[in-house]
């Protein structure tokens, strides 16, 4: 993202979050910004991408039942 800022936010600090809540919820995480200049956009589009798919990532699946497990139960 090119530096500077939008508005009084510093756009280093997107990434810093970004980093943060990887680190403390020891989540993989992978933002990867294809293109764009914009900073407001790109900010947008990278929280917009991860608050979707944070919100598909923490849906129950009906299908599955019972613990996941590779192992058999005893």
């Amino acid at each position: 993202m090119p530096p500077g800022r939008i508005g009084t936010f510093d756009v280093e600090l997107v990434e810093t979050l970004f980093l943060g809540f990887a680190s403390h919820s020891r989540a993989t995480l992978h933002l990867n910004l294809q293109y764009g200049r914009n900073r407001h956009h790109i900010a947008e589009a990278l929280f917009k991408a991860f608050s979707r798919a944070a919100d598909e990532a923490t849906r129950l699946e009906p299908r599955l039942t019972g613990l996941l497990t590779t192992k058999e139960a005893f």
